[in-house]
């Protein structure tokens, strides 16, 4: 089976992961009904080597205005983003700037803008989903509810000019006509500006099988090599890379007008387009072997709710995140096993889990009852969960993540 590259529309496609069928993965119940379930599969592209899923429903299904992710609701998201806006402002040396502009693409609910915003500088966001987008309008944040486009940032220029600096973290994964995407950051960026893009690494997602990141909502599945392709074909020049511990491991890329003669391309770049070829992380042979680990950890996984049901032991989950509706549903795990997931968003609270119907809860479970085993699903924050879990808890509890592999804490 193929499909045509999103990226370079080359039919050169293989499939490289089969994960059955299941609901989108953010799509939260109200109550019990007959779901759709979709195909799961990644198809990768020999020709741009990007990784991605197959289209099967529409973005707007995803991301509408009952959408229930709100980054300030993680402190670790927070000190991401006070930390990079202290760092971009002194790299792009914005105090000599006459009147520096910011935009950010899938803005939230203003986590990152209000900390420009605080050094008085023009900021604007671009956040389709409503619910997010009200918070952030609320904290006096200029905000576009509006899918990212060409055809949009027309508009933008018009009503806000072009950029010194646009930010789109953690969105192009999320992003079906990423041409066009590319295409309208060009267009709304100023001759001279300057681009940053941070993504799940996919080298990352191999190496400590990430399978979990893996649902509907992410198109795509980016490498510097892949996402390096996109950039040049429309005439954006990445000139930087970092790597970052976010996400389990992501890449912030730094890109320019590729006639902009004034920012030169540092070697950074060079080193890990090699690197990713002399790895062999430019071939769909390499992302096969991943399969096999998978089955592994989700049967692993449902034999432990098993187990502990077996033994009468008392378990809950914690963080009803994309990725715990990606394990979950994987793996086949119903409420039978896993009841209750707790979760702080009040957005998530009252509402079922897609797939498996497990409730989502509040904090107050825990003081109301003791369990043996908490299940971590959001395991690259799991630090800081289970730091905040032990100063609420008057007892023992045993914390347990499955990827890369089960851990107990």
């Amino acid at each position: 089976m193929k499909i045509n590259c999103r990226s370079c529309n080359s039919n050169s496609t293989e499939m490289i992961l089969d994960l059955g069928k299941c609901p989108p993965a953010n799509s939260y119940l109200l109550k019990k009904i007959k779901e759709k379930s979709l195909p799961l599969q990644v198809f990768f592209c020999k020709k741009c080597y990007l990784a991605q899923t197959k289209d099967y429903t529409s973005r707007e299904t995803f991301f509408n205005k009952d959408y229930a992710y709100f980054s300030s609701e993680s402190k670790y998201w927070l000190d991401h983003a006070f930390q990079y806006v202290e760092f971009i402002t002194k790299y792009l040396k914005f105090e000599k700037l006459k009147k520096p502009s910011v935009c950010e693409i899938a803005s939230n609910d203003g986590y990152l803008l209000k900390n420009f915003d605080q050094k008085k500088i023009k900021v604007t966001g671009v956040e389709p989903t409503k619910s997010t987008a009200k918070v952030s309008a609320a904290k006096g944040i200029t905000t576009y509810t509006n899918f990212f486009s060409k055809s949009f940032s027309k508009k933008l220029i018009n009503e806000r000019g072009k950029f010194d600096l646009v930010i789109a973290n953690n969105v192009i994964a999320h992003v079906p006509n990423v041409n066009d995407f590319v295409r309208g950051i060009k267009n709304i960026l100023k001759d001279n500006g300057v681009a940053t893009l941070e993504f799940a690494y996919l080298v990352e997602l191999y190496k400590n099988i990430q399978f979990d990141t893996i649902y509907h909502e992410h198109y795509s599945y980016y490498t510097l090599s892949s996402i390096n392709y996109l950039f040049n074909r429309n005439k954006l020049t990445i000139f930087k890379v970092q790597k970052l511990k976010s996400h389990g491991g992501s890449l912030r890329i730094f890109v320019k007008n590729s006639d902009n003669k004034n920012i030169k391309k540092q070697v950074s770049v060079k080193n890990l387009l090699n690197y990713e070829i002399k790895s062999s992380y430019c071939s769909a042979k390499k992302y096969k072997s991943l399969q096999k680990s998978i089955n592994k950890i989700s049967k692993e996984f449902k034999n432990f709710l098993v187990d502990v049901k077996k033994n009468k032991k008392k378990i809950i989950g914690y963080g009803a995140a994309a990725k715990a509706s990606s394990l979950i549903n994987f793996a086949n795990v119903k409420n039978d096993l896993l009841n209750e997931i707790i979760d702080i968003s009040k957005s998530k609270q009252g509402k079922l889990m897609p797939g498996s119907n497990i409730k989502i809860v509040n904090m107050d479970i825990l003081k109301k009852e003791k369990f043996d085993y908490i299940i971590i699903f959001p395991w690259n924050i799991r630090k800081e969960i289970v730091n905040q879990l032990k100063k609420i808890l008057a007892y023992k509890v045993k914390f347990v993540i499955f990827i890369p592999q089960k851990k107990f804490f």
